[in-house]
């Protein structure tokens, strides 16, 4: 990393904040040769014409008094976590917007302590995790989750599930709208987007991904494709999702398959048009890759345009306040109908 931090001492334990440019890391280079304390720097890309590391500072006290801070880590709450540190006499903690302290702890055996800076400047941070299931009731294995940014088609990170449990965890960059992919051989992908762009603070997120043998009759939806509102047109932040549409039909070249496109509506006025929009927006696709060279005959389209009916309002239990509706689902599918 150079010689900014890399010293003739001994460097250890680096963290990478989610922001991607600040570092957190143990050195005993002020102290004596067995004791560590812990410095942060940030990348700046205005020192060079590369960008590099700004000379590191020491966090100091109260987070470190005269024995070891080893580790730091971020949790998604906005509370930093020195760990493996001895002593830790105090902290500033915010509370009704007044600093205050936290009286000395002191134990003798490693421990870990959660410190929360009054003055840190708040980052976006969204960890996402849950687990991964076959509807076939086995665990896929060697499932590859792919981030990749739906603006640039940058991929921001790979990341595996377990194959004992299926559970993953990871930290999803901030201000991107992202496209998630699971894949697995032997199952259709599976996708999400979840949007971070206008989210300000610190978010953790949980769910399950269920995928689906590619057999006559299993559909999954497409989440990460795009129109422009109120027409057929194709938005450029849906490459992502075409591509894995399109690499799907590359490899299971048997199987026939039905793009599908839902609008709900409330007003009975709108089904028409709904139901023109939906149908557009379905060919639309089938038209893109059919110019990518998936024949025609290998794929349909079909259009849903749905009326909701308004349900009267009834007196519910505290367990049904608290519980989620599922809503009608709204969107692109892709379903097989046909295995040659």
């Amino acid at each position: 990393m150079g010689p900014v931090i890399n010293t003739s001492y001994d460097e250890e334990a680096p963290f990478i904040h989610p922001d991607k440019t600040t570092l957190y890391f143990s050195s005993n280079k002020y102290q004596t040769k067995d004791r560590f304390d812990i410095y942060t720097s940030s990348w700046s890309a205005s020192l060079d014409q590369s960008g590099g590391w700004t000379p590191p500072v020491h966090i100091g006290y109260p987070i470190k008094a005269k024995d070891d801070a080893a580790i730091y880590l971020a949790a998604t709450n906005n509370k930093p976590i020195p760990a493996l540190s001895d002593e830790l006499p105090a902290a500033i903690v915010k509370k009704d917007g007044k600093t205050r302290g936290i009286e000395k702890n002191y134990i003798s055996e490693t421990n870990n302590y959660i410190v929360t800076f009054a003055d840190q400047k708040k980052i976006p941070l969204t960890l996402l995790k849950g687990k991964v299931i076959g509807a076939d009731g086995k665990n896929p294995r060697l499932v590859t989750i792919t981030v990749t940014n739906n603006e640039t088609g940058e991929k921001m990170g790979i990341y595996h599930c377990s194959d004992l449990s299926g559970d993953y965890c990871f930290i999803l960059p901030p201000e991107k709208n992202h496209n998630i992919t699971y894949e697995a051989e032997g199952y259709l992908f599976q996708s999400e987007n979840i949007n971070t762009s206008n989210e300000a603070g610190h978010f953790a997120i949980q769910q399950t991904a269920t995928m689906f043998i590619p057999e006559v009759g299993s559909k999954i939806a497409l989440h990460n494709i795009f129109f422009n509102q109120a027409n057929s047109l194709l938005l450029p932040v849906s490459n992502t999702e075409l591509d894995h549409l399109f690499n799907f039909l590359i490899t299971n070249p048997n199987r026939i398959v039905e793009i599908s496109y839902t609008l709900n509506s409330y007003e009975k006025a709108k089904i028409k048009y709904n139901e023109l929009l939906s149908r557009q927006r379905a060919e639309a696709v089938v038209s893109y890759l059919i110019e990518k060279g998936i024949p025609e005959d290998r794929m349909g389209s079909k259009s849903h345009a749905n009326r909701l009916k308004l349900k009267k309002e009834k007196k519910k239990s505290p367990s049904e306040n608290n519980s989620q509706q599922k809503k009608p689902f709204e969107g692109l599918e892709l379903k097989i109908i046909e295995k040659k």
